[in-house]
């Protein structure tokens, strides 16, 4: 049975943080992901928002009830499905994701799945503390386009 390895996604750059996710989960790694809302995303801040609330904003012109629905997103959902973009679209791909947990802030009491996880860290290149105002944190940016917070501060 393969350890679990744990990473804290405070203060890294978003893109780059899931594209080694990605590689290393493709290489059949287990990874947990934690503190999922403190990941930046780089870039100008009113553009990265104005970009998702465009993006949520289109509907299907034929029936706009039928979807597609795009209601506010947890900080978790929108790292995962991140990474889930840089994965191949076959099997391979499927089952990677499936290596892979996020959490919004730590791993919940109830989750002893993993036993004794291994830390590990990403180098300084993956970090975003030299960004300044050039960044947006998930954690912000799902709270404009809609996360209601669901009890978590």
């Amino acid at each position: 049975m393969t350890k679990w390895k744990k990473l804290d996604a405070t203060g890294l750059i978003l893109g780059r943080l899931c594209s080694i996710i990605a590689k290393r989960a493709l290489m059949g790694e287990k990874i947990v992901i934690t503190n999922a809302k403190f990941a930046e995303i780089s870039g100008n801040r009113g553009q990265i928002i104005e970009r998702y609330q465009h993006y949520k904003s289109i509907k299907t012109a034929s029936n706009p009830k039928k979807g597609p629905f795009r209601v506010g997103i947890r900080p978790d959902i929108f790292v995962r499905k991140t990474i889930r973009g840089m994965l191949p679209k076959n099997d391979r791909g499927k089952q990677a994701l499936g290596n892979i947990h996020v959490y919004i802030t730590g791993i919940p009491e109830d989750k002893n799945q993993y036993g004794e996880c291994e830390d590990f860290t990403l180098g300084k290149k993956y970090q975003a503390f030299n960004l300044g105002r050039k960044s947006v944190s998930v954690e912000d940016l799902c709270k404009v386009i809609g996360w209601n917070q669901g009890g978590l501060s």
